[in-house]
């Protein structure tokens, strides 16, 4: 007698219910990656200040860095997230210094190097690469937030 399989897809989807949550949980997770905290209010704060502070506060700090320090924090979650997907990362663990530090000396490469020679207006500045690197400085704080916070030396410090 020949044995016909019920399905072939894995033994944890077999049934509506189960591959309902499959994607249930995909999809969760899908929002919790693309709209995590920092990212948010990164973004957040880059349309306060797009909108709200530049057209009213002559600041130099709010005109030509704010941005630029908001880069990492609000962006690289969503690259990291195709990385995921492309099969180029193998988890969605918080980003590690080398996945960071590469992709502010790329976008600083792009943005500061190359960018001003394509964008008409566009000007190169070694002061918006301290704001990438200070923003990813703050990014990599928030997302290690928990890992220095077991440590009581540097909660104490905090």
């Amino acid at each position: 007698m020949i044995e016909i399989k019920r399905t072939s897809l894995p033994l944890a989807f077999n049934t509506p219910r189960n591959l309902f949550a499959g994607i249930h949980r995909a999809m969760v997770h899908l929002v919790v990656d693309l709209c995590g905290a920092l990212r948010l209010t990164s973004c957040s704060l880059y349309v306060l200040n797009r909108w709200l502070v530049k057209p009213h506060l002559p600041a130099m700090f709010f005109h030509s860095w704010f941005n630029d320090a908001l880069l990492i924090p609000s962006a690289l979650p969503s690259l990291l997230l195709l990385h995921r997907w492309l099969g180029l990362r193998s988890h969605d663990g918080a980003p590690s210094v080398w996945e960071i530090a590469t992709h502010v000396a790329g976008w600083s490469v792009l943005f500061e190097v190359i960018g001003p020679h394509l964008v008409r207006r566009a000007t190169g500045d070694v002061w918006d690469v301290l704001a990438y690197a200070l923003g990813a400085a703050a990014g990599w704080l928030w997302w290690r937030r928990d890992w220095l916070l077991k440590d009581p030396e540097v909660a104490r410090e905090l």
